[in-house]
């Protein structure tokens, strides 16, 4: 049985299990937030405590959640920033001071920052790009996913009960 098979077989007996369409369409928007977040480190302590206090299915919020991962983080990350950059730097036309660079870190990690800055070159990161990025993205991402899961989700469901 393929992942696909297994992630829709999940999802239904959750339906089944007393879960609702609202209730697994709002998961898959906050796992979808938690893979854009910004806040890496954090994303299991996210996805327990939004379970817990929203009281949602906990495998759902997980496996979206998870689609952010140590193969996947660099482009999620990247796009972060670079979507970030667009809306600090160029629409807000603004120029934050909070930056990280791998020169600052030779006094400290002169390993690391050597390793930085063969990643980075002599540039400079835009930590308010990146927080900012982030989070706007994984809004998006929440808001655009929870109408097309219900939407999906009515359908499947309208199909279990045919069967």
């Amino acid at each position: 049985m393929n992942i696909f098979k297994k992630i829709c077989s999940s999802i239904t007996n959750s339906l089944l299990n007393g879960y609702t369409i609202h209730g697994i369409s709002l998961a898959v928007s906050v796992g979808m937030y938690i893979a854009f977040s910004p806040f890496p480190g954090l994303h299991g302590v996210m996805i327990l405590f939004s379970t817990f206090l929203l009281g949602l299915h906990l495998p759902t919020v997980f496996l979206v959640a998870s689609l952010n991962n140590p193969w996947t983080m660099i482009p999620f990350y990247s796009f972060d920033y670079i979507f970030g950059y667009a809306l600090v730097h160029n629409l807000l036309n603004l120029r934050p001071t909070l930056t990280f660079s791998a020169h600052s870190l030779d006094n400290y990690w002169p390993s690391l920052a050597n390793t930085l800055s063969k990643c980075l070159g002599s540039g400079s990161i835009c930590v308010w790009s990146f927080l900012v990025g982030g989070n706007i993205a994984g809004i998006i991402a929440a808001l655009a996913c929870y109408p097309l899961v219900k939407k999906l989700l009515h359908r499947k469901h309208s199909n279990i009960k045919q069967s």
